[in-house]
């Protein structure tokens, strides 16, 4: 039986370690989301959070980074108006495309510590924390002096 409700926190479950089988890119990507699913993928095994398990995630961050480029491409050419059927300027539904694009990209990809912010959440800068045992001498010993 699971406790918790107002106020209380539902008790913590242990970690269960994922799946350290490799990623397969689904043979739906285009050659572009290809591409960006192999640098995304070494550098997943490079950092040590590659897992089968996170194939769908991996699949929406690269259709987003892809989706958001060929939005930002169009917006390059054409600009950020167009004149609707009834002659008046409007936004090109691409600003639009782009904007939520980038921002489910920025989502999925702090889930994989791909900004400097996620990856302090996750775990700091990848260097080694300080213990209190790490402390130099002359710096603990300051106050007895």
């Amino acid at each position: 039986m699971l406790e918790g409700g107002r106020g209380k926190s539902r008790p913590l479950t242990p970690d269960l370690p994922a799946p350290t089988s490799r990623l397969v890119p689904p043979a739906t990507l285009s050659q572009a989301e290809r591409a960006e699913w192999k640098k995304h993928v070494a550098h997943f095994h490079a950092m040590g959070v590659e897992s089968s398990v996170d194939a769908g995630l991996v699949e929406g961050l690269v259709r987003m980074l892809c989706r958001a480029r060929a939005a930002d491409k169009v917006i390059a050419s054409s600009g950020m108006t167009t004149i609707s059927a009834k002659g008046n300027e409007v936004k090109r539904p691409e600003v639009s495309v782009s904007r939520d694009s980038w921002q489910a990209y920025e989502r999925i990809a702090a889930s994989f510590g791909l900004s400097p912010a996620a990856r302090a959440k996750l775990g700091g800068s990848g260097s080694p924390r300080e213990r209190a045992g790490d402390v130099p001498a002359a710096l603990r010993d300051a106050k007895r002096r």
